[in-house]
């Protein structure tokens, strides 16, 4: 999971160096559409955790530059590390969204809310809705176009953690 971390880290920081800067946000509503890479860990108590990689799509709106809602949709990805196994089937979710713009292109945010997860997982449950959170950045890099990073822990029951890093492009409808 630290190896994602870094991964997920380098490829913002490398992006804020080599893009210029763009505003998409204004005071106007807006609707954004989003496809991310999800590198997620099954990490079950007691057992060693398994990591892959899935897709992840998201839709949103913007209600002005602080305060949005945001659905998750990911599937894919399987690993077997010995007595742990991991599948996933699917993974929903709905989120409010926090923003602190930085300044007119760079846009850090805050996700709260629900997630609902399905898939072979062992030792653990097959199947789990929790409450979710993350962080994230948001970087403009033409009008309507932006990268982002962001890390979320999707489920923490007593039987395991389901935690991502997602790096994807994020397009911006007018």
């Amino acid at each position: 999971m630290k190896t994602l971390i870094v991964f997920g880290s380098s490829l913002l920081c490398f992006g804020l160096l080599a893009t210029s800067a763009h505003a998409y946000h204004g005071i106007h509503q807006e609707k954004y559409a989003a496809a991310d890479a999800l590198f997620w860990e099954y990490d079950p108590e007691g057992a060693p955790a398994v990591y892959d990689l899935g897709l992840r799509l998201r839709a949103g709106a913007l209600f002005n530059d602080f305060l949005g809602l945001e659905g998750h949709l990911a599937v894919g990805g399987a690993d077997d590390e010995g007595r742990t196994k991991g599948d996933l089937d699917y993974l929903a979710g709905a989120y409010g969204k926090v923003m602190l713009p930085i300044d007119r292109s760079l846009h850090l945010y805050a996700l709260l809310g629900v997630s609902m997860l399905d898939g072979n997982f062992s030792p653990g449950d097959d199947n789990a809705v929790d409450l979710s959170g993350g962080f994230g950045a948001e970087l403009g890099i033409a009008p309507n176009l932006a990268i982002n990073a962001d890390y979320m822990r999707y489920t923490d029951t007593s039987d395991a953690v389901f935690d991502a890093i997602s790096v994807g492009v994020v397009y911006h409808f007018r």
